[in-house]
């Protein structure tokens, strides 16, 4: 909810005062939740174009499989397989446009609907802009770009298209997802990954939607029969926070971004090998005048990077 601000005066009858009451407040809804962007490590790209970097797949260890006897020959061990990554860097911009004049006016005492503003100005391009990355970050899809006569913008892949493209994926139907067989079929991608190295690491977590963490409540009930009551604080948790399973505890995170109608999926992910790969970030642009206002961006370039993208799960529910 904005902030609702002004003055609640009337000068009289024919004056060209202002009168603000209560029910003209504005109300609108700031896109500021991006959990990828709390979560993840910040890290720099490595190219203006495509962000690389390597994974590396250790072989599994069994007993005495490079025991030696004495004096025999040694020879070479196999070594861990190396696996080059990318992803293309994206670069996002948000304009905004600041009347010189009206800003002006506004800090002599004119009422000019916001006193400050071009910090109000760049604040909502800003808040725009991180609704827009997050987006990218977490459900974008990779194109490469082109130098055609109209070119198409470099996007990066997100982290949903990685899990589907690299990692262990499972498929239930929207109608099952809340029930047990919703569940078996969770519990097969945590075996999967497991299988090629993941769920190891010490904070596990999903990115699902909040219809799909409700139907989640009703009837997984994870590796244990934990109470979901704790008298002594007096709280009883109505939804899913943490899932537990015989891999340790998974933290559940819901995502607006993942909804009915954008996709209804669960992609379960290390939170400690999640980066964002800065090429640089967000800064101011001036990009010159337009008629009476100045012109300007709130602009970043950056890349999705997750450390070993074949360890990633993803159930696609539809």
């Amino acid at each position: 909810m904005a902030t609702w601000s002004g003055i609640n005066s009337y000068t009289g009858q024919g004056s060209v005062g202002q009168y603000k009451d209560i029910k003209d407040a504005l109300y609108y809804i700031e896109g500021n939740e991006a959990p990828i962007q709390k979560i993840a490590k910040y890290t720099k790209a490595k190219g203006p174009t495509t962000h690389y970097w390597e994974e590396l797949k250790y072989t599994s260890n069994t007993s005495n499989t490079e025991q030696k006897t004495e004096g025999q020959d040694l020879t070479a061990d196999t070594p861990p397989t190396k696996t080059e990554r990318y992803n293309y860097v994206e670069e996002n911009s948000e304009t905004y446009f600041i009347s010189t004049k009206v800003e002006a006016a506004a800090k002599n005492g004119a009422f000019a609907g916001v006193r400050d503003y071009i910090r109000e100005s760049k604040k909502q391009a800003m808040v725009e802009l991180k609704g827009k990355l997050e987006a990218s970050l977490l459900v974008g899809a990779g194109d490469a770009g082109s130098n055609a006569s109209t070119p198409t913008p470099g996007k990066m892949n997100g982290l949903m298209t990685m899990a589907l493209g690299y990692g262990s994926t499972g498929y239930i139907t929207t109608a099952s997802f809340g029930t047990t067989d919703g569940e078996a079929a969770f519990k097969a991608v945590l075996n999967t990954m497991r299988s090629v190295g993941g769920m190891r690491g010490a904070r596990k977590a999903i990115f699902t939607s909040y219809p799909n963490k409700d139907l989640m409540a009703a009837n997984w009930v994870g590796r244990t029969t934990e109470t979901v009551s704790d008298a002594k604080d007096a709280t009883i948790y109505a939804d899913v926070k943490v899932y537990s399973s015989q891999y340790g505890r998974i933290v559940v995170y819901g995502h607006d971004c993942l909804g009915v109608s954008s996709g209804a999926d669960l992609t379960v992910f290390d939170e400690e090998q999640l980066n964002i790969a800065w090429l640089y970030q967000t800064k101011t642009e001036p990009l010159g005048r337009t008629g009476l206002a100045d012109k300007f961006a709130v602009s970043n370039a950056c890349a999705l990077q997750y450390d070993k993208p074949s360890t990633l799960g993803y159930l696609i529910v539809s």
